[in-house]
């Protein structure tokens, strides 16, 4: 009897621990975030964060980014980096 018990145990168990396996992690996430953190070393010029207009920014604003986004690569910012004496 605990034999048959541990048998049916143990076939519970593979297919509970399968099943979380074949899920993708995605599915569950209703939102992602991104922090880029980088270390400017000062030198002899100045440089500023810019947009695609050459306007001066503080942040890249990717603004609403769904998961199809993601997965697909589209979601796309482009800035720039301006130095100057």
């Amino acid at each position: 009897m605990t034999f048959k018990n541990l048998r049916y145990g143990l076939s519970s168990s593979v297919v509970l621990a399968a099943s979380l396996f074949s899920v993708p992690s995605y599915v569950a996430t209703d939102s992602i975030g991104l922090t880029v953190i980088t270390t400017v070393e000062i030198g002899t010029c100045t440089a500023t964060l810019v947009n695609d207009s050459d306007q001066d920014i503080s942040v890249v604003d990717f603004g609403d980014v769904y998961i199809s986004e993601i997965n697909a690569k589209t979601k796309v910012k482009t800035f720039k980096l301006k130095f100057k004496d």
